[in-house]
């Protein structure tokens, strides 16, 4: 199914060739939608993972830390699940519901080498329930020549907040494995922005206002593929929403003092490229217009009513 995947830009392994890059050889992935129960204490430290049921590996975001609570984003609140597809392929979806609340609207896209990504929740805060999209992928690369150098990831994101204590997470998890590198773990590269608390990222840097925010996330690591090794990638992108929208963009499309100070922290940018956005994945500006009056609508009807001091 084509989908018409946001301007939320997802990239791994950013392409700047230092010898030969891998072959990408096909794969598949899974994309899911729902609604998740949160509650419990605040989480304080690093972020927390449940194990995901399409690769196996404990992948799948339920809290960013740093105070947020957990979210439940398992099989059991679900609504809607494209099943395991050959690479590339779309899915989206509009509303609809389970027992926790009303699902909002999302669309993804992924090739294999690229991905595309669309998220907006619009449940009432207070309700104690948040929008989710889980997209896990396994693609297979042969080494042509050799690569010694920077392997990486990258994640940049903006969005708008529906109410004054709407929040959200992303999280994006690639590992590598071949014969040089088995089950290389690219770091997390989390992004948690929030409308009324101290916005951050996990390897990555986030700009919040009381409205809108921006951020990005960036991880690298030496690699050393030799001539013929067949590579296998992971990847795993989790958004919670509650109640806001994800806007996936490009590192280049970060405010250049945001992005100078990611790369300052994080760079340099990596070698090898194994997830990227074709630019024409990415829709026009007025796609997700009706989900941006959406969203204001709402944050118009909780300005009435009062913000309820909740929050994922």
């Amino acid at each position: 199914m084509f989908v018409f995947p946001s301007r939320l830009l997802l990239c791994g392994f950013l392409c700047l060739p230092l010898t030969a890059i891998p072959i990408y050889q096909g794969g598949t992935g899974v994309i899911v939608y729902g609604v998740a129960p949160y509650g419990g204490a605040p989480v304080p430290g690093a972020p927390t993972y449940i194990p995901n049921t399409f690769n196996g590996l404990t992948d799948v975001l339920t809290s960013p830390g740093g105070g947020y609570l957990t979210a439940a984003p398992i099989v059991a609140n679900n609504i809607y699940d494209s099943g395991v597809n050959g690479l590339p392929f779309g899915f989206w979806a509009a509303g609809g519901a389970n027992v926790n609340g009303n699902f909002g609207l999302g669309a993804t896209a992924i090739t294999g080498p690229q991905i595309g990504f669309s998220l907006l929740d619009a449940n009432p805060d207070g309700i104690g329930a948040a929008s989710f999209s889980i997209s896990s992928w396994n693609t297979t690369w042969v080494e042509n020549g050799g690569f010694n150098g920077l392997a990486g990831a990258w994640l940049a994101a903006r969005g708008f907040f529906g109410t004054p204590v709407s929040a959200g997470a992303l999280a994006l998890r690639v590992r590598i494995n071949s014969i040089n590198h088995v089950n290389l773990d690219l770091g997390q590269l989390v992004l948690a922005p929030r409308a009324n608390g101290p916005c951050f990222g996990v390897n990555g840097i986030v700009a919040c206002t009381v409205n809108a925010f921006a951020g990005g996330a960036l991880s690298t690591a030496n690699v050393n593929f030799v001539n013929g090794e067949v590579i296998t990638v992971n990847a795993t992108l989790t958004a919670i929403a509650d109640p806001m929208s994800f806007d996936l963009i490009s590192l280049n499309d970060l405010d250049p003092l945001l992005l100078s100070d990611l790369l300052t922290q994080q760079g340099p940018l990596p070698g090898a490229t194994f997830v990227s956005v074709d630019p024409f994945l990415v829709p026009e500006p007025g796609t997700w217009a009706l989900a941006a009056i959406g969203i204001a609508a709402l944050a118009w009807k909780q300005r009435v009513k009062g913000p309820s001091g909740r929050r994922f």
